[in-house]
């Protein structure tokens, strides 16, 4: 019994240090995985990214989906990040690989308006700042994300109104006081 308390009173001591020093023993920050399909997924609900009719084409919003990610082999539901030159990513649709993505995610909120924007499924245009997103670690969780508009940074991607519910608009939600809810929260994992 005197060898626990021993050996408690230490690591405790040793924790002490390390966070006095700076150090830290959570998790090392997971890069964004680029150059790969993914499923971005809520880190509240784990239900699935998806275009509204899981399909990759033009003028589809984008929702919150509980079925197989991988029905119709994963059209619509699976994702590609691709950097941009400012370090933000455009969000695309997998398409086969070695094919150029012909789809982006489009935040169609206009820029410094009040209330939420819908997120839609455009053409992909490299000038186009609503097609631009940063992507950033939430936390020391590995692949937890928020998904910020480039053009409005006081809002993130979530659900509509914040409801984590199956076949949901995803829209892009105002972040009160810069710090993004639960609901937009994401997991961004390979497929």
């Amino acid at each position: 019994m005197p060898f626990r308390g021993t050996l408690r009173v230490l690591l405790t001591a040793v924790l002490a240090a390390l966070t006095t020093a700076g150090l830290s023993l959570s998790p090392a920050y997971a890069a964004v995985p680029v150059g790969q399909d993914v499923i971005i997924s809520g880190y509240a609900s784990n239900w699935y990214l998806s275009t509204d009719f899981q399909t990759v084409a033009e003028g589809q919003r984008v929702q919150i989906w509980d079925r197989d990610p991988m029905a119709n082999n994963g059209a619509g539901s699976v994702w590609r990040l691709s950097p941009r030159g400012d370090g933000s990513y455009s969000i695309s649709p997998s398409e086969p690989y070695g094919s150029n993505p012909r789809f982006c995610l489009s935040n169609e909120k206009a820029p410094n308006s009040s209330g939420e924007g819908a997120v839609w499924v455009r053409r992909c245009n490299s000038s186009d700042s609503r097609q631009a997103w940063w992507i950033s670690e939430t936390s020391s969780r590995s692949y937890v994300h928020t998904i910020v508009p480039v053009n409005d940074t006081d809002y993130a991607l979530g659900p509509y109104r914040g409801l984590p519910a199956a076949d949901t608009y995803v829209n892009v939600t105002r972040q009160w006081g810069g710090t993004p809810s639960t609901v937009q929260m994401w997991k961004i994992n390979p497929a």
